[in-house]
């Protein structure tokens, strides 16, 4: 009779708060503590920071996202101000072009014949300004800068121009001016003071002799000690009585080959080699010399050959402005 084999299988008490874990070994038909305890934390490990791995990823991607967003919606509105700002600098651009334009119409049609200069040259104004205006706004940032600094270059070129024929044009004005100045252009007598004109430039009836004789100016009745006013500017030459038949005789050398003399005076009240302006009180009306009554003998003279000096009194001042020109001279 075979021996009946018993066996005693020991199950232990697992205590399932242990950490511990148990495998069955069916050989020997007992639980054993597992050996893959580290291996089951290894997964669990990697299993918990791929998961971790993963969140962290779709969160940068969806923060970077979000950066980019902001970033991208912060150029576009820099770059809107940019397009703005550009296109504010366009528009001053074009009104001093504008402006410019202005100026070199006035020089070239006012100006510039005023001053009896040739107008400017076509070439010479198209040497600032190249064309087209450039001033056109577009997105491409280095197109508007280029575009910008070529028109500020093609305005200072041109300002430049205008600046040095402009210089030619105040250079002839002032010549002008001086000229006008020391050129006789007013009577000498006040306009509402004078009685008339008894004698003309010309030949006449001497009214001594009788005989014809050159007169080399114009008499101008009006009472003794009317004021007589310098009709130009310029220096005294002569201060004097004459024994020529001027009697009391005032010249003043003007510039230019202008001469003016005034006779007969009854009062000198210049000297020789003083400076005079148009509109100075220099002498008064009188009847001395070789004159048959009261009155202001005018001559004027160009290079010391008489001339008529009707042809050099300005009828187009009044007296008002007659009497503006004395004052704003003897004040």
């Amino acid at each position: 009779m075979s021996a009946l084999k018993v066996y005693f299988v020991f199950k232990p008490k697992i205590n399932h708060m242990s950490r511990s874990a148990y495998h069955f070994n069916h050989e020997k038909l007992i639980y054993e503590k597992s050996d893959r305890k580290w291996k089951t934390k290894l997964l669990n490990f990697l299993l918990l920071f791929f998961v971790l791995l993963i969140i962290s990823v779709i969160f940068n991607l969806l923060y970077l996202h979000s950066d980019y967003n902001l970033k991208y919606k912060k150029l576009i509105v820099e770059k809107n101000n940019y397009l703005n700002y550009c296109g504010l600098i366009f528009f001053k651009i074009d009104s001093l072009k504008s402006q410019l334009q202005t100026i070199i119409d006035k020089q070239s049609n006012i100006y510039r014949p005023i001053a009896e200069l040739n107008p400017l040259d076509n070439s010479l104004i198209q040497a600032g300004f190249g064309g087209a205006a450039g001033s056109i706004l577009n997105n491409n940032i280095n197109n508007n800068i280029q575009s910008i600094n070529k028109s500020i270059d093609e305005l200072l070129r041109q300002i430049y121009i205008q600046s040095r024929t402009m210089d030619e044009v105040v250079d002839k004005v002032m010549e002008k001016k001086e000229y006008f100045e020391r050129k006789p252009a007013i009577l000498p007598i006040p306009i509402n003071q004078l009685i008339r004109i008894s004698d003309y430039f010309g030949w006449r009836k001497d009214p001594f002799t009788g005989q014809p004789a050159q007169h080399q100016g114009i008499d101008l009745c009006a009472v003794t000690g009317t004021p007589v006013y310098a009709t130009a500017k310029g220096i005294v030459t002569i201060s004097e009585y004459s024994f020529g038949g001027y009697g009391n005789l005032i010249e003043i050398s003007h510039g230019f080959g202008y001469k003016t003399r005034y006779a007969h005076l009854n009062k000198i009240f210049v000297k020789e080699n003083q400076k005079v302006e148009r509109g100075q009180l220099i002498g008064l009306v009188g009847n001395t010399g070789r004159s048959t009554g009261e009155h202001l003998h005018y001559e004027v003279r160009i290079m010391d050959t008489p001339v008529n000096p009707l042809y050099y009194i300005n009828d187009d001042i009044n007296q008002q402005e007659y009497d503006e020109i004395v004052k704003n001279t003897n004040n």
